[in-house]
């Protein structure tokens, strides 16, 4: 007999039964710790590829005339390759076997506690312990097992097990807190020795937000007002609205524009307008701060910080003017090359010259893959949801594995770094052959090449002139 009163035999069937759960308890939660990694590495790993791919087409954007970003463009190009390394020496396959062989072996442990023998047998022994119906406790020092049963949110019942009840913990939450609120407070904090100073420099930092606010302000007055001298709206206030039957008239086209510009020109107004309301808030609310700032009465630190914000401001406008100028020009070019309206389509010559079709074509492939990826890991991790108490679903989760698997393996098997550079090469070899297509003068007596086409990847070549062009370099891809 033990101290509290329990036959020994009783006992050790207790302990081997609490073996036999933690056991199984142990199995299952490394099979579900070795799921939750698996996922979280897959998700991080496309995650960097996908942030890779955004900064590679972010440069490839800005590429043309820009011959000095090819060092960044190449270290683009390697961080994609790499990341897609990481994802393709990930053995998901293997990690998903390992994670259901832990997960088969703790339901083969649960599986006598579920019998309806054990069941029967264990009645007694349930009714002795907390949680039981007509149960009480033996004392007040013995650790309990609670009887639980497991069910899902699908209300499905699962094997029930046992679990420690760690009764300790309460006892001890007591003289844990007396143990933490025995100690000496923490000293106070000591107060800023020159609180003029401090307060000087908050209100500085204040003071250069408010300067930035007013001349992004004033820079977007004087450009507006300078789109309305020459004639000409910005793409972001373009209202690119056409009727939608193929028989356009070019009458209809030409009072249609004339409307559409003039309703941008009035938006125009309204912004200028807007914006000079604003900055004139932030002028008074400057001339303001600048009043207390004087009444501090600290001039050497007044002067220095006044220093700071004009080295600060002086760097910002520079960039707010720098940006300004490259819309501008950018619009220009839009009115100069007939573009005003359909200044988001490329052709198929355009793309090729500046070697943007080469990339827009080999971000679709790799997209492609990492959405199959994707969509295939989805499918797989809900079978995973459905499958206990399912076995007739193992054909389809073997099915799922290899489909990740599949596009796993085609992703590996993309190189990357050699197809972008294989790509650039024709590129550049179909830039120079189409390069006498693409002066001024031959463009402008050759109104089929002119012509627009809808985006790309997807472009519509509209005459057989026009694909007998273009199909000998979309054959070099």
């Amino acid at each position: 007999m033990t101290q509290d009163g329990l036959p020994d035999m009783e006992v050790e069937h207790h302990t081997s039964t609490l073996q036999d759960v933690l056991q199984a308890i142990a199995a299952s939660w490394e099979a579900l710790e070795l799921k939750i990694d698996a996922l979280r590495v897959r998700s991080t790993l496309l995650r960097d590829i996908s942030v890779a791919e955004s900064k590679l087409r972010s440069l490839e954007s800005d590429r043309p005339g820009h011959p000095d970003l090819e060092p960044k463009l190449q270290e683009a190009q390697e961080e994609v390759a790499e990341h897609t390394d990481r994802l393709c020496s990930f053995d998901y396959k293997a990690y998903t076997e390992k994670m259901h062989a832990e997960g088969d072996r703790a339901e083969r442990l649960l599986a006598p506690l579920a019998s309806p023998a054990h069941r029967a047998s264990d009645s007694e022994i349930k009714r002795e312990y907390r949680g039981a119906p007509g149960g009480e406790p033996h004392s007040s020092n013995t650790y309990h097992l609670n009887y639980i049963i497991c069910v899902s949110f699908d209300r499905k019942e699962y094997p029930p097990f046992r679990l420690l009840n760690m009764a300790f913990f309460d006892d001890n939450r007591d003289t844990l807190a007396a143990e933490l609120f025995s100690k000496k407070p923490l000293a106070p904090r000591t107060t800023d020795p020159t609180p003029s100073t401090q307060g000087l420099r908050q209100k500085f930092i204040k003071l250069e937000r408010l300067r930035k606010q007013e001349l992004a302000r004033w820079w977007d007055i004087t450009t507006l007002k300078r789109y309305l001298e020459i004639k000409q709206v910005p793409r972001g206030l373009r209202v690119i609205i056409f009727p939608s039957f193929e028989d356009l008239d070019p009458d209809l086209l030409g009072e249609w524009e004339h409307l559409i510009s003039s309703t941008s020109f009035s938006m125009i107004n309204i912004l200028i307008k807007h914006s000079d309301r604003k900055r004139t808030k932030l002028l008074l609310d400057i001339t303001s701060l600048e009043e207390e700032i004087k009444n501090l009465n600290l001039p050497e630190a007044t002067d220095k910080n006044y220093t700071i914000m004009r080295e600060i401001l002086t760097g910002y406008q520079l960039y707010i003017k720098d940006k300004k100028m490259r819309k501008l020009v950018r619009d220009d070019n839009d009115y100069k090359n007939g573009r005003i309206y359909t200044f988001a389509r490329k052709s198929l010559l355009d793309l090729a010259f500046t070697g943007q079709l080469t990339t827009t074509l080999l971000l679709g492939v790799r997209s492609t893959l990492l959405r199959d990826i994707s969509v295939a890991e989805s499918k797989l991790r809900s079978l995973e949801s459905d499958r206990p108490g399912h076995p007739d679903l193992e054909p389809k989760l073997q099915e799922a594995q290899e489909e990740v698997a599949e596009h796993t393996d085609r992703l590996c098997s993309f190189d990357y770094k050699a197809y972008t550079e294989k790509m650039h090469a024709e590129g550049d070899r179909a830039g120079r052959l189409l390069a006498p297509l693409a002066s001024p003068a031959h463009r402008a007596s050759d109104s089929e090449i002119k012509r627009e086409y809808r985006g790309a990847p997807g472009v519509i070549v509209r005459d057989k002139r026009q694909l007998c062009l273009f199909l000998p370099y979309l054959l070099l891809l």
